[in-house]
């Protein structure tokens, strides 16, 4: 099982305004074992940031992820 708790992350803002860009925002959910599922969107709105924080390519913000019941970070 594969589960997202309150999930949050910003990046540093490399643009000419100067704020941060919140990729996810308070993002729950959970994938039990033999589901199968689709992850869509459009450009931008969090979907490599989601498989990155999986495969603990990246830590959040905050939350916490959780493969087969352990915490991937």
């Amino acid at each position: 099982m594969i589960k997202f708790e309150n999930i949050t992350k910003v990046y540093a803002s490399h643009s000419s305004n100067g704020r941060p860009t919140i990729a996810l925002d308070d993002v729950s959910l959970e994938i039990k074992e033999k589901e199968f599922i689709s992850i869509v969107g459009k450009c931008g709105v969090g979907k490599t940031t989601l498989l990155r924080l999986l495969l603990a390519e990246e830590k959040p913000d905050a939350g916490q992820v959780f493969f087969q019941g352990e915490n991937v970070h």
